[in-house]
């Protein structure tokens, strides 16, 4: 069995960035000394009255102190991504980890949004439209 750490990566709105990063950093490195295998971290949009760093581009930060782990995001919310962009972006985690990047893809479990009005959950996952198999096509 091999162990992993799911990072925290919302603060209250209005904290100072810089000191949570610098202890985002601190826990990959205690990770990595401590043998863990792997690295996560969560994506939301809108996530007020809370901030956070969006996935793909902190996970490209920690990657320099995650040496030999996995790393990838814990689930990027496919349905509100363009795939290409997805695609691109982990080809680009995975050469900057050496062949070392993972992917969780989903739905989420708010209503999608579509402009300002909600969709129905049907709607939004039904597999003919699912962007999933462009999106691994491109990577």
């Amino acid at each position: 069995m091999k162990l992993g750490l799911y990072m925290a990566t919302q603060w209250r709105q209005g904290a100072d960035l810089a000191p949570q990063l610098a202890n985002l950093i601190e826990q990959v490195r205690a990770a990595r000394a401590s043998g863990l295998a792997s690295l996560m971290v969560g994506q939301h949009f809108v996530s007020s009255p809370l901030q956070m760093f969006q996935a793909m581009p902190l996970l490209a930060r920690l990657a320099a102190e995650a040496e030999g782990m996995r790393l990838g995001p814990g689930l990027l919310l496919l349905p509100l991504l363009n795939p290409v962009v997805v695609a691109e972006e982990t080809a680009t985690l995975d050469w900057l980890t050496g062949g070392k990047a993972i992917i969780g893809l989903g739905l989420g479990y708010r209503p999608r949004r579509s402009g300002w009005r909600a969709t129905s959950r049907s709607r939004s996952s039904a597999p003919p439209s699912s962007p999933t198999p462009g999106c691994l096509r491109r990577w």
